[in-house]
């Protein structure tokens, strides 16, 4: 009798739940997948170098390499909540440590009052602005063009970070 109760306890209860729950589950799953196939993410835009030097290059033309950028961080949606607080870290952190850092948004009077507020954590601090709009393509790739990495601030990302992904991709 003994032997019989594990046999009995699959049979009896976790082959119909595996297949009244879970075969048709996955089934649902799996063609939701597929409905949905084409809202995947843009690959990036690299090939192999043949001379095996850098790794990889850029297929676009006309990007500067990362040693070249003009700086080395934009905070994008400096003006926001979370980008403000972002920057005013940044100003206290690395204040006369190098970074060439810069801030950016859409509305040039927002940013030169966030850059005032930066500059009275640190009097020395140069501020670089930079205006783009995330609706504004070319904005955004002169933007990413210029640093080496964009921390973005600009929400809800869903909604206005797709161009900027696609671009820094």
């Amino acid at each position: 009798w003994k032997p019989l109760v594990p046999f009995l306890f699959m049979a009896c209860i976790v082959l119909p739940v595996f297949l009244l729950a879970i075969v048709p589950s996955t089934i649902v799953f799996v063609i939701l997948g597929l409905l949905n196939e084409k809202k995947k993410a843009p690959k990036p835009q690299f090939f192999d170098d043949e001379s095996g030097e850098e790794g990889k290059v850029r297929v676009k033309e006309g990007i500067p390499k990362r040693e070249e950028r003009e700086f080395d961080l934009v905070i994008y949606g400096a003006t926001g909540f979370t980008g403000r607080l972002a920057a005013r870290y940044t100003a206290k952190q690395y204040a006369g440590k190098g970074l060439r850092w810069a801030i950016a948004g859409r509305n040039a009077k927002k940013l030169e009052k966030v850059s005032d507020e930066l500059r009275a954590i640190d009097p020395k601090l140069k501020v670089n602005t930079i205006i783009a709009d995330s609706k504004d393509s070319k904005a955004l790739e002169s933007m990413v063009r210029r640093t080496k990495v964009v921390a973005t601030a600009v929400g809800p990302f869903a909604k206005y970070g797709n161009k900027l992904v696609g671009l820094c991709a």
